[in-house]
């Protein structure tokens, strides 16, 4: 049995680490739900790409093989990357991405400066401080 993998945008993997069951509409929240339950078991290899990927095609956004805010993606994608470390092209499991970037997207500075112009970003800062308030000690 092949090992399950996706191509993700690198400002994804934030999202995904956000994610709290909605989405731009229902068709993107079915899609994402999904990849949440493919890597639930951590092995899924996720390709770090450039340009539209596993998510990118249910996104209201992504309209005629393009992201109509592709200026202000690209700079989240290379911000994420730079801050974590990686490099587009590489491939590593979900658990090895979790582990290398734990805590790194919890830090409030570089949650702002990097998603504060997203239109989730209300809704993840929420999501990430009730994560924060309820987490074991």
């Amino acid at each position: 049995m092949s090992k399950a993998s996706l191509r993700l945008r690198p400002h994804h993997i934030i999202c995904i680490q956000h994610y709290a069951g909605r989405g731009y509409d229902d068709n993107f929240t079915r899609r994402m739900n999904e990849i949440c339950q493919l890597l639930r078991d951590g092995s899924t290899e996720i390709t770090f790409v450039s340009g539209a990927d596993d998510v990118c095609g249910c996104c209201p956004n992504f309209f005629g093989g393009s992201c109509l805010s592709a200026e202000k993606i690209d700079r989240l994608d290379q911000n994420w990357l730079s801050a974590a470390g990686f490099e587009l092209g590489q491939t590593l499991t979900w658990d090895e991405i979790c582990l290398a970037t734990k805590g790194l997207f919890n830090r409030p500075d570089l949650f702002r400066r990097y998603c504060g112009e997203c239109v989730w970003y209300n809704f993840c800062t929420r999501v990430r401080t009730f994560a924060v308030a309820t987490a074991r000690k």
